[in-house]
């Protein structure tokens, strides 16, 4: 009991003495690899909530939702991708990110599978920042790969 008891102090002390963030991005994407001769665009919609660990790193957890639109022939495919985030401020304009998790399949049928996408953020002020990205969620033997460009800000 003693134990649980200082985890939960401990857990809570953590969460409140650091500071906390909640930020969404949106992005457009294009296909790139096998995926490309099916599906012409990708859609990004992420929600991060991030605290800070030391004053160049963060981490977090983080949610969305990710549509590969193709041609009418075609079932478009949709993820809810569900991971970590871990940021390292590179400079006072940069930052480089590396999202990873498991994305949880939404069409007809389609499995999920494990996600990852490196980024390069350029803070543009306070409130908003810039990057490109690539996004890769490995279903079976497909691999959803994007080359993303989208903005990020701060809720």
């Amino acid at each position: 009991m003693k134990r649980l008891t200082i985890c939960i102090i401990t857990m809570f002390t953590f969460f409140t003495s650091n500071a906390q963030e909640f930020k969404s991005n949106i992005s457009l994407g294009l296909p790139v690899g096998e995926v490309s001769k099916n599906y012409s665009i990708n859609f990004n919609l992420d929600f991060a909530y991030i605290w800070t660990v030391t004053n160049k790193v963060k981490m977090g957890a983080i949610s969305g939702y990710t549509h590969f639109a193709g041609d009418s022939s075609k079932v478009d495919a949709g993820f809810l991708p569900m991971g970590m985030t871990t940021r390292f401020k590179a400079s006072n304009k940069s930052t480089l990110a590396l999202d990873f998790g498991y994305a949880i399949g939404f069409s007809n049928g389609r499995s999920g599978g494990v996600f990852f996408a490196p980024k390069l953020y350029y803070n543009l002020n306070s409130t908003f920042d810039t990057f490109i990205s690539y996004k890769s969620i490995n279903v079976s033997a497909n691999d959803f790969g994007a080359i993303c460009f989208g903005v990020e800000f701060q809720l």
